[in-house]
């Protein structure tokens, strides 16, 4: 599975990982696809995401541009380097787990929101969530990461 026409009946049926894929042209992003998880995460519907397609109109209007610029930072590491993970506090009990692969011209970003007990900095890859190591072996079985 290396292409988005390929992978997408598998993201579209995720209900547990939010998922989305980003073009660049220089650099400026193009969100091309984002799932439903992705969509509720940020209130606003998939067709208004592809519409929209940058980052800043995409999560809410609060969103300070050195956020955005990190995104954007994380991203052109995946493309890089081939993968970029990350995992972070986002309260008091719980944290989000995030994937970045370099796929289909693109990146392909995951994340997932999951309890505190996992705040732990990760050794790799393969200390995060099943849900979305499942989603990485299928993509990118090349990464050797066992769901």
């Amino acid at each position: 599975m290396n292409t988005m026409e390929a992978a997408r009946a598998l993201l579209d049926r995720q209900t547990a990982v939010a998922v989305w894929h980003t073009k660049y042209r220089g650099e400026e992003e193009a969100i091309a696809y984002a799932n439903r998880v992705f969509a509720q995460t940020f209130g606003i519907s998939v067709e208004q995401i592809l519409a929209v397609k940058r980052y800043h109109l995409v999560n809410p209007p609060d969103t300070p541009e050195h956020v955005i610029e990190q995104y954007k930072q994380e991203d052109r590491a995946a493309l890089r380097d081939g993968c970029f993970f990350a995992r972070n506090s986002v309260g008091q009990d719980q944290s989000i787990e995030v994937v970045k692969l370099r796929f289909d011209q693109g990146m392909l970003g995951l994340f997932r929101i999951i309890g505190a007990a996992s705040l732990r900095e990760p050794a790799g890859l393969s200390d995060f969530d099943q849900a979305i190591l499942a989603v990485v072996h299928q993509v990118r079985p090349d990464l050797g990461v066992a769901s």
